[in-house]
C-alpha cells in the first residue's frame, strides 16, 4: 500500500475491527467498514472484499461513489483494475488514464494500462506504457515479458532494436530481452552492439551459435581479436568430431556464411600441412558460392588423395557439371556411384552429363533396366501381339493409364519393343501422378529399339526435378502451393511446347460445360480434330459428357495433378471460360483462348469493393490471353477496362456470340423431352428453373440454406414443376438443402437445361441474359436490389431488361402463376439491350473455332490494346501516409494529365486491411489502373534458395548467382504482367527488395527507373541494412533519380558511383499540386484544434509527419520549450509510436497545454494553413515535400540542415539550422521574431521538376498530350 493509501486513525480502527470480523461474519465486517466511508484505504479494502466474494458491481459502485466525492488516483487505479479483471478493457484503460493524469505515476499503473492496450491490439500504445513501467521499475519481469509480446513480427528491426536497447539500458535485461536485442542488432548490422549482446547471451548459456554470431559481429566491427576469441570458445564447446577437424569454418557454413567459412578453411590450409578434410571443405565452400573454377582443384585433390570417399568424387563431379565440363563430370560421377538402383541420383547425374556432352550412346548404355513385374501367381506376363494391340486400343479409348502400362510392360517382356514404346507413352500421357518407373521403362524400350537419343531423353524426364540445383529440393516444396508452383515450372523448363495438344478447362475442372463444351465437341468431331490430342480438365470422371467418351485422342486430367501441370505447361493451345491458377504463365509459343462465362449484370473486377482485390488472378490471366472470344462488346469492355488491362492487352478480341448459347438454341426436341423426363416433369406442367447468382465472396462461401428453402417453397405453384441449379460456388454449401424442388443433376448441362424449361427465375446472374436471349419468360427475383447495388454494384438495371422484376417473396408466386397461364415471352430483340444477344444465332461456336484455330479476324475489334501512347508501370509502395506516397500521387496525377497510361503494381494484403492506406489508395485508383499481385513467385528450388540468401545476407557471392536470381525475377515479371508491354517501369518507393529486383528485371525494351528519396547510405547505416543488397541492383536501372540536388550529391558520393555510370544518376524534385493544396487548406480543422488555436494568440508552429524517432519531434519539443513565449503553441500533425513518449516529454517540460496532438489527418493542409510557420526536424528526408506544401500556403519555414530540405529552404528564404535543440530553439525564435517570409516560385519550380521527371522516365512531348503546368 502506498503512502497515499494509508488510512486515518479512525480508518485504522475501523479497518482493524472489520478484519477481525471478516472470517466469522463478512456482513458484519462490511457494516463496520462502512463507518469510515470517506477513508480511501478503507474504501479500497471494502471493494476488495466485495470483489473477492463475487459482487463485482457493488465493488465498482462504492469505488466510483467514493471517487465522485473525493477524487483519487488510487481509487481510479482500483476501478481500472476491477474493470480489467471483469473483461471491460476499454473502461479499464479510461480509468488507468485518469489515474495517471491525476498523478499516479507508479510503474504498476503504466504496466496495467499497457497490458490493456496489448489485449486490445494497440501495440504502439502498449509499448509506450510498458517502457514507462520498466523505466520506473526495471525489476518488473511482467512488464518486460509484455514488452516482448508487443514487438510485432512485422516491426522494422531498427525500431525493435531501439526499443530493446532502451530496456537493456534500463537494467531490466532478462536473457530473453538480451537475445531479442542481440538478434535485432545482428539483423540491423549494428555490429558493435550485436557483438556485445551476442557475447553476453553466449556466455550466460554456453550457446555455440551465439558465440559464432558474436564472432561474426566482432569481425564485421573490425575487432578481429575478439572475433577469434568467440570462435575459439564456440569450437571448444562443440564436441562434434567434424568441428574439431574443420574448426570454426564448419560452424560458419552451418549458418550459411559460406564466404566466411571459405576464408577460415583457406587460413587452415595455409597454416598447416595437407589436410584432406579441410581441402574438401574449402572446395565445397567455394562451390556453394558458385565459384566453380576455384573449387574444382581443391575438390580434385581431396578426391584423388582419398578415393574411397565417394562423396568427394560426387562433389567434384557436381562442380565440374556446373562449370560445363561434362566429360570430366561424367567420369567423376561414375567414381562416386554408391548404388545399383536404377533410381540412384548419382547415376542419373552421370547420364545427364553424358547427354549434355552429346554422347547419347554412352548415356543410353548406362541406363539400367528396372526389375521385371510378375503376375499375381509369380509367373511372367505374356500375351499375343494381337491381344496386346486390342488392349492398348481399349486403354486409349477409356483413357486408362493402368491398362496402357500393362500393355507396355507385357510387350517389353515379350520383345515387342515398338508396342512397348507406344504402351508406355500412352501410360505416361494419362498417369495423373508423375511416375519415375514409367519413364524408366519407356527409356529401356527405346534403348532396345536402338533409339539412343530418345531413350536418354525419356530417362532424364524420369525425375521431376532433374537439374543440378545443389539444394535439397524437398526443403522447398513442403507446402502444396510450393509443390504446385515448382512442379509446373519444372515442366516449363524441361519440356517444349507441343502444338498438337489442346487443353480445355471450364469452371476450374468442376464440369465440362459453358462455352468450352460446344467448342471441344465441335473440334473433336471435325475432320481436323484428329490432328490434336485433346486434354480435358475434369475433376470427376463421372461428369464427362458421353460425346467425349471412347475417343483415343481425348485425355482426362484432374486439376492441379502432376499431369495437369504438365499439360498446362506444354499444350500449344489453351481454352478456358475462367482463369488458370496463379502459377500459370503462358509460354511464348502457347496460345490462350478465353471465353468468359457470361454477360455480366453485376459488377466485376475493380468495381467489386469487397474482399482484398479478389479480381487479381483474373487481371493477371487476361494479360496472358492471346484470344478473347466474347458474346458482345459490352462484355469485352467490362472485362478489359474493369480489370485494368484494356490499354496494355496485346491479344485479339473477337465478338463472336456465346458458343454455350448454340447449345440452347440448337437443342432438339428429343433431348428436350429426355431432360424434362429426367427431371420428372408431368405432361402439361411448366418447367421452372431457379438459378440464383452467388452472393458470397471467394473467401466466404456460406449459403443461407433456410432462406433458399423458403424461396423454393413459394415457387411450388400448381402446374409448375420447380428445378434448382445453384452457382458452382454454392455447391459445397447446400448439402443439407431440404426441398420438394428437383435438384438438377450434374449430368445435365446448364445450357441444355435452358432449352428445356418454360420459365426462368434468376436475379443478377448471367444465366438471365442467356434466358432472355432464348426468349424464355424470365423473372428477376431481386429481393435485395438496393442492398446489392450498394454492396456489389450493377452494370445493368434489372428494370431495363425484358423480364418481370419481383422485389419480394410475397409477389413471387403470383408472378410465376401469371407466366404459367399467359405463356408470356420476352421480347429480347426489341429491347434497349439488344446488343447483348445480337450475335446469338447458333453459329458462335463456328466463329470461335475459326478465330482461334484458323486465325480468322473478321469478328476482331481493335478497340483494345496499345493506342500509341506511353505506358508506365509504377510501384509506389503500400500507400503508407508519408511524403513518398504524397510525391507518388502527384506524379500519377501529372502523368495522367499528360496522356501517359499509368498502371500501378500493388499488393492488396498490404493496403486493404489498413484503414489509412486503403483510404489513400481509394482516391488514387480512381485516376489510374492497377494490377494486384497474386500467388507466389515462380521459382526453381535453387532460385528460392538464392532469393533467401539474398534476403537474409543482403548479398550473393558470385556473378553467376546474381544472374540466376535476376533470371528468376524476369520470369516473375512475365508471370505477373504476361504480354503487357510497358515503355517504362518505375520503382518509385525504392525500398522494397522484391519490387526493386522485379523492376530491375523488366524486359530490355523497358526503361527501368528507381527513385532515391534520401541519403541511401545513411538509411542503410541507421535503419535499413538490407539496402546494401538493393545497391547491387542499381546497375540494372537506366535512370536513378534523387529527389533533390543535395540528396543526389550525397548518393553519388557515398555510393561511390564510378564515372562511367554517373550519367544515369539524375535529379527530379518531388511534384506538388498547388491548386489541390490551396483548396484543401480551406477545410476546417477539428474542434479540439480550433480550441487550441483560440487559446494561443502568439506564434503557432506546425510540424507534420509520423510521430517516430527519425522525424525528430522530440528534439523539436525540447527546442520549443526553450524558445516559447506566452501565447505560443506547437501543433503536431500525425500519429505513430512516439506519441506517448512525446506526451510524457511535454508533461515533464511543463508545456502540455501548449502542444497539441492532432492524430493522423488525411488533410494536413488545413492545419498548416491555420498555423504561422512550419518546422521540419527530421534526421533525413529526400526533399521534405511538406516544406513545399507549406511554402505554397505562404508559410514561414524552418528546416534542419540535412540533404533535401536544405536546398529548397535556403533558396526560398527560410531558416536553416543545425540539428541540435539549442540551434533549433534559436531558429524558432528567429522565425517568430524576424518574420522570414519565404519567396517560393512554385510555378517555375513545377515546370522544371515536371520536365526532369519526364526526362528521367524517357517521355518526351511527342509521347504525350499537353499537360498542365503551373
Amino acid at each position: 500500500m502506498s503512502e497515499r493509501q494509508k488510512p486515518s486513525m479512525w480508518g485504522r480502527i475501523v479497518q482493524g475491527v472489520a478484519r477481525r470480523l471478516v472470517t466469522r461474519s463478512p456482513e458484519a465486517a462490511t457494516r463496520i467498514a462502512a463507518l469510515a466511508p470517506a477513508d480511501e484505504a478503507v474504501v479500497i479494502w471494502r471493494s476488495r472484499k466485495l470483489y473477492d466474494s463475487g459482487r463485482e458491481a457493488q465493488a465498482l459502485a462504492i469505488l466510483e461513489s467514493a471517487n465522485a466525492s473525493h477524487p483519487s488516483s488510487n481509487l481510479l487505479y482500483q476501478i481500472g483494475f476491477y474493470s480489467e479483471r471483469s473483461g471491460r478493457v476499454d473502461e479499464a484503460i479510461r480509468a488507468y488514464s485518469l489515474a495517471i493524469d491525476s498523478g499516479n505515476d507508479e510503474a504498476r499503473t503504466y504496466y496495467r494500462r499497457g497490458k490493456c492496450f496489448l489485449d486490445n491490439g494497440d501495440m504502439d500504445a502498449a509499448r509506450r506504457d510498458l517502457r514507462m513501467a520498466i523505466a520506473r521499475d526495471p525489476s518488473d519481469a511482467r512488464a518486460v515479458r509484455r514488452m516482448l509480446q508487443s514487438l510485432k513480427s512485422d516491426m522494422p528491426d531498427w525500431q525493435k532494436m531501439n526499443i530493446l536497447a532502451d530496456v537493456v539500458e534500463s537494467g531490466a535485461a532478462s536473457l530473453e530481452v538480451l537475445r531479442q536485442a542481440a538478434d535485432s542488432a545482428f539483423r540491423m548490422a549494428s555490429w558493435r552492439f550485436a557483438y556485445t549482446l551476442m557475447r553476453c547471451c553466449a556466455e550466460r548459456t554456453d550457446d555455440v551459435r551465439r558465440f559464432v554470431k558474436a564472432g561474426i559481429s566482432a569481425f564485421r566491427a573490425g575487432k578481429q581479436h575478439e572475433a577469434y576469441e568467440c570462435w575459439r570458445k564456440a569450437v571448444e564447446l562443440d564436441k562434434r568430431s567434424v568441428v574439431r577437424s574443420l574448426g570454426v569454418g564448419y560452424l560458419l557454413q552451418e549458418l550459411g556464411y559460406w564466404n566466411d567459412a571459405a576464408s577460415e578453411y583457406k587460413k587452415l590450409l595455409e597454416n598447416s600441412s595437407l589436410n584432406i578434410e579441410v581441402e574438401h571443405a574449402y572446395g565445397f565452400a567455394l562451390g556453394r558460392q558458385y565459384r566453380w573454377l576455384e573449387a574444382i582443384p581443391h575438390l580434385r585433390i581431396a578426391a584423388q588423395e582419398k578415393p574411397q570417399e565417394l562423396k568427394y568424387w560426387y562433389d567434384l563431379a557436381f562442380a565440374l557439371e556446373r562449370a560445363g565440363r561434362y566429360d570430366e563430370a561424367a567420369k567423376s560421377y561414375k567414381l562416386s556411384i554408391d548404388s545399383n538402383s536404377p533410381y540412384a541420383y548419382r547415376l542419373y547425374r552421370m547420364i545427364a552429363c553424358l547427354k549434355a556432352n552429346g554422347d547419347y550412346t554412352a548415356a543410353a548404355a548406362a541406363i539400367p533396366s528396372p526389375s521385371r513385374p510378375e503376375g499375381r501367381d509369380g509367373t511372367r506376363l505374356e500375351q499375343s501381339v494381337e491381344a496386346m494391340e486390342r488392349d492398348l486400343q481399349q486403354g486409349l479409348m477409356a483413357c486408362d493409364a493402368v491398362a496402357c502400362r500393362v500393355v507396355g510392360q507385357t510387350a517389353l517382356d515379350s520383345g515387342y519393343v515398338d508396342l512397348a514404346i507406344r504402351g508406355f507413352e500412352a501410360a505416361i500421357e494419362r498417369t495423373l501422378k508423375h511416375d519415375s518407373s514409367l519413364h524408366l521403362r519407356h527409356a529401356v524400350a527405346l534403348k532396345r529399339a536402338g533409339l539412343a537419343e530418345a531413350s536418354v531423353e525419356s530417362f532424364i524426364r524420369s525425375r521431376l526435378f532433374g537439374a543440378p540445383y545443389g539444394v535439397d529440393v524437398q526443403q522447398y516444396v513442403k507446402t502444396k502451393a510450393e509443390r504446385l508452383s515448382a512442379t509446373y515450372l519444372e515442366f516449363c523448363e524441361t519440356y517444349p511446347v507441343d502444338s498438337s495438344i489442346i487443353l480445355y478447362e471450364s469452371n476450374h475442372g468442376e464440369a465440362v460445360t459453358c462455352s468450352v463444351r460446344p467448342v471441344i465437341e465441335a473440334i473433336v468431331t471435325e475432320n481436323e480434330g484428329d490432328r490434336y490430342k485433346h486434354v480435358v480438365v475434369i475433376n470427376d470422371r463421372t461428369r464427362v459428357p458421353d460425346s467425349l467418351l471412347g475417343r483415343a485422342n481425348v485425355i482426362f486430367v484432374v486439376r492441379e495433378s502432376d499431369l495437369y501441370l504438365k499439360y498446362l505447361a506444354i499444350a500449344g493451345r489453351l481454352i478456358s471460360n475462367n482463369t488458370f491458377p496463379p502459377y500459370f504463365s503462358r509460354r511464348e509459343s502457347q496460345q490462350y483462348l478465353n471465353m468468359w462465362h457470361g454477360t455480366p449484370i453485376k459488377t466485376l473486377g475493380r468495381d467489386i469493393t469487397s474482399g482484398q482485390m479478389d479480381h487479381r488472378n483474373a487481371s493477371r490471366n487476361f494479360l496472358h490471353v492471346t484470344h478473347f472470344a466474347l458474346p458482345n462488346m459490352f462484355t469485352a469492355d467490362v472485362l478489359l477496362t474493369r480489370y485494368d488491362v484494356a490499354r496494355i492487352f496485346r491479344g485479339s478480341v473477337a465478338v463472336t456470340g456465346s458458343p454455350r448459347m448454340d447449345t440452347t438454341l440448337g437443342l432438339d426436341s428429343e433431348r428436350r423431352n429426355q431432360i424434362r423426363a429426367a427431371l420428372g416433369v408431368a405432361e402439361g406442367d411448366k418447367l421452372l428453373l431457379f438459378a440464383p447468382t452467388w452472393r458470397g465472396t471467394l473467401a466466404d462461401k456460406r449459403v443461407d440454406v433456410r432462406e433458399l428453402e423458403d424461396d423454393l417453397a413459394v415457387m411450388n405453384v400448381p402446374g409448375v414443376h420447380v428445378a434448382f441449379r445453384g452457382h458452382p460456388l454454392m455447391e459445397s454449401g447446400i448439402g443439407d438443402l431440404e426441398t420438394d424442388a428437383v435438384i438438377v443433376p450434374p449430368n445435365i448441362d446448364t445450357n441444355e437445361l435452358l432449352g428445356a424449361i418454360d420459365i426462368l427465375v434468376s436475379d443478377y446472374s448471367s444465366i438471365a441474359i442467356d434466358g432472355m436471349a432464348n426468349g424464355i419468360p424470365t423473372i428477376l427475383y431481386v429481393y435485395d436490389l438496393e442492398e446489392y447495388k450498394k454492396d456489389r454494384g450493377l452494370y445493368i438495371d434489372p428494370n431495363e431488361l425484358p423480364a418481370r422484376v419481383v422485389p419480394n417473396r410475397s409477389q413471387l408466386a403470383a408472378s410465376i402463376a401469371a407466366l404459367r397461364d399467359k405463356g408470356e415471352e420476352s421480347c429480347a430483340s426489341e429491347d434497349k439491350h439488344e446488343e447483348l444477344w445480337r450475335h446469338e444465332d447458333g453459329h458462335a461456336t463456328e466463329r470461335v473455332i475459326d478465330f482461334f484455330l484458323r486465325n480468322d479476324q473478321k469478328d476482331v475489334t481493335c478497340e483494345f490494346g496499345a493506342q500509341g501512347g506511353k505506358e508506365v508501370l509504377l510501384f509506389e509502395g503500400h500507400f503508407i501516409p508519408n511524403g513518398v506516397t504524397s510525391s507518388a500521387v502527384e506524379l500519377n496525377r501529372y502523368l495522367v494529365e499528360c496522356g501517359v497510361g499509368v498502371t500501378l503494381g500493388v499488393e492488396g494484403a498490404k493496403i486493404v486491411p489498413f484503414e489509412e492506406r486503403a483510404a489513400i489508395f481509394k482516391d488514387v485508383q480512381q485516376k489510374v489502373d492497377y494490377l494486384p499481385t497474386v500467388g507466389a513467385a515462380l521459382r526453381t528450388p535453387e532460385e528460392t534458395w538464392l532469393n533467401t540468401v539474398f534476403m537474409t545476407k543482403n548479398s550473393l557471392w558470385s556473378d553467376e548467382q546474381w544472374r540466376i536470381l535476376l533470371h528468376a525475377y524476369r520470369r516473375e515479371y512475365r508471370r505477373r504482367y504476361g504480354a503487357a508491354r510497358f515503355d517504362t517501369a518505375v520503382c518509385f518507393e525504392g525500398y522494397t527488395r522484391q519490387w526493386v529486383l522485379l523492376i530491375a528485371a523488366a524486359p530490355e525494351y523497358t526503361r527501368k527507373v528507381i527513385y532515391l528519396h534520401s541519403d541511401m547510405v545513411k538509411e542503410r547505416n541507421e535503419r535499413f541494412p538490407y539496402l546494401e543488397g538493393i545497391f547491387k541492383a542499381y546497375h540494372e536501372f537506366d535512370s536513378i533519380v534523387s529527389v533533390s540536388e543535395s540528396v543526389h550529391v550525397a548518393n553519388v558520393t557515398r555510393l561511390r558511383v564510378p564515372p562511367s555510370d554517373r550519367q544515369k544518376y539524375v535529379v527530379a524534385e518531388n511534384l506538388v499540386s498547388p491548386d489541390h493544396i490551396i483548396e484543401q487548406s480551406r477545410e476546417a480543422v477539428n474542434d479540439s484544434c480550433v480550441d487550441f488555436l483560440d487559446r494561443h494568440t502568439g506564434y503557432v508552429y506546425c510540424c507534420v509527419g509520423r510521430l517516430s524517432v527519425e522525424k525528430g519531434q522530440s528534439i523539436l519539443v525540447s527546442a520549443f520549450a526553450s524558445a516559447k513565449r506566452p501565447g505560443d503553441g506547437l501543433v503536431l500533425v500525425g500519429d505513430g509510436p512516439m506519441k506517448g513518449d512525446l506526451e510524457a516529454q511535454c508533461l515533464a517540460l511543463g508545456i502540455s497545454d501548449d502542444v497539441h496532438f492532432t492524430g493522423y489527418q488525411r488533410n494536413p493542409y488545413s492545419y498548416i494553413g491555420r498555423c504561422d510557420g512550419l518546422c521540419l526536424t527530421s534526421q533525413y528526408e529526400g526533399l521534405g515535400i511538406v516544406v513545399l506544401e507549406a511554402m505554397i500556403l505562404g508559410k514561414e519555414v524552418l528546416a534542419v540542415d540535412i540533404p533535401g530540405p536544405r536546398d529548397i529552404v535556403m533558396k526560398s528564404g527560410g531558416v536553416v539550422v543545425a540539428r541540435t535543440a539549442s540551434d533549433i530553439a534559436l531558429g524558432l525564435a528567429k522565425l517568430r521574431d524576424e518574420k522570414y517570409a519565404c519567396k517560393f516560385d512554385y510555378g517555375g519550380y513545377l515546370r522544371k521538376a515536371q520536365e526532369k521527371h519526364l526526362d528521367a522516365l524517357g517521355i518526351n512531348s511527342v509521347d504525350m498530350k499537353q499537360g498542365s503546368v503551373w
